[in-house]
């Protein structure tokens, strides 16, 4: 007898296929794995860029805020040693020994200080508000404590060596590591892919394609001979739409794209050609500027110092007294936000070329 036919198996079957003029094909194959690999560069840039610019605005307004606490702080230095000279003078006059002349130029010296206090008070009060809000903290900013005594800016807090040394450099794209120019160029590296993409895509599709089938028992019996399930089959498949309409206007809109930055790159590596001659011209002209008015304050606070003796000589010397005061008061403000300027300078030429010790000093700090 015959027996009956019998099957007893699973088929399975694996397929793989390549696109040989998309995906990953020659033309493209690495592309999307280089576009990761500038999304992450370009966001590491952007983030540091974005912590350059949060320090650069700290700084101004910190060292702002110190800068206009020690201006009010000496304009009331000043009112209490006019206060001071204005009781003797009072007494002078009363004895007949200095004119009247005298008097009433140290009175008006006073309001004229006084009403310095209060424009003093009124900066340091915006200086102070702008810095807490900088800062996120939590402070009522309508009501101030302009009193409390802020760190003063530290000796050297950038090295000095290192920013020289940044000026004596020519600026090299090749090699410039400044984060504006990153993002624009790591920007037009992408659109260049993006480019390359769009025109694959008006390109038609050639697949290869390969499939492997199989069964688990391998064999199926019948009445008359036995049969295999199994087998290699390739396949090469051809196809291109007609009008690509869409695909080309998507092309000639990335392309234009592409162009537009291209353009805007040039233009930043001319701007930055200017920053940086702008930074060098301003850190050699402040650095000049800042040891004249060094010299100038005090020689300012010398010359107001030796000329408090000659009070009782006339009113034409109790005007020398105010005139130097004043010039005294006015060199050390001047100088306060000299130094201000002079540190966001460093900085900015330290953010400029992304060098470490921009971030450096302030992971000392922590």
């Amino acid at each position: 007898m015959i027996p009956p036919p019998e099957s007893d198996y699973g088929n399975y079957t694996l397929g793989l296929s390549l696109n040989l003029l998309k995906d990953f094909g020659p033309r493209v194959g690495h592309l999307p794995f280089k576009s990761a690999e500038y999304t992450v560069d370009l966001s590491r840039v952007s983030q540091l860029k974005a912590t350059y610019d949060i320090i650069s605005q700290l700084l101004s307004a910190y060292f702002g805020a110190i800068a206009a606490q020690k201006n009010l702080e000496l304009n009331r230095s000043s009112a209490v040693a006019n206060q001071k000279d204005l009781r003797i003078a009072n007494a002078l006059y009363a004895e007949g020994k200095i004119p009247r002349l005298s008097l009433l130029t140290l009175q008006a010296q006073n309001q004229q200080l006084y009403l310095q206090i209060s424009q003093a008070e009124r900066v340091a009060r915006d200086a102070f508000r702008q810095l807490y809000v900088l800062a996120a903290v939590d402070k009522d900013l309508e009501n101030l404590n302009i009193q409390t005594r802020l760190e003063g800016i530290p000796v050297g807090l950038f090295d000095e060596a290192i920013i020289k040394t940044l000026l004596k450099k020519k600026l090299d794209f090749n090699q410039s590591k400044n984060p504006d120019f990153l993002i624009s160029k790591i920007g037009l590296d992408l659109l260049k892919i993006s480019v390359t993409q769009s025109e694959n895509n008006v390109y038609p599709s050639l697949a290869l394609g390969y499939t492997y089938a199989g069964s688990a028992t391998a064999t199926t019996y019948t009445s008359f001979f036995p049969s295999q399930s199994r087998g290699n089959t390739f396949s090469l498949s051809l196809s291109m739409p007609i009008g690509f309409v869409t695909e080309r206007h998507e092309l000639t809109a990335t392309r234009l794209g592409f162009l537009k930055a291209e353009t805007a790159y040039t233009q930043l590596k001319l701007q930055l050609i200017r920053d940086w001659d702008f930074l060098v011209n301003s850190y050699n002209l402040l650095s000049n500027q800042l040891q004249i008015l060094r010299d100038l304050a005090a020689a300012a606070k010398q010359k107001y110092e030796a000329s408090l003796s000659t009070a009782s000589l006339g009113s034409t010397y109790q005007q020398n007294i105010v005139t130097f005061q004043n010039q005294m008061v006015l060199a050390q403000t001047s100088l306060n936000q000299l130094e201000v300027d002079y540190v966001i300078l460093q900085f900015k030429i330290l953010s400029f070329h992304a060098h470490p010790e921009a971030l450096e000093v302030f992971r000392k700090m922590l």
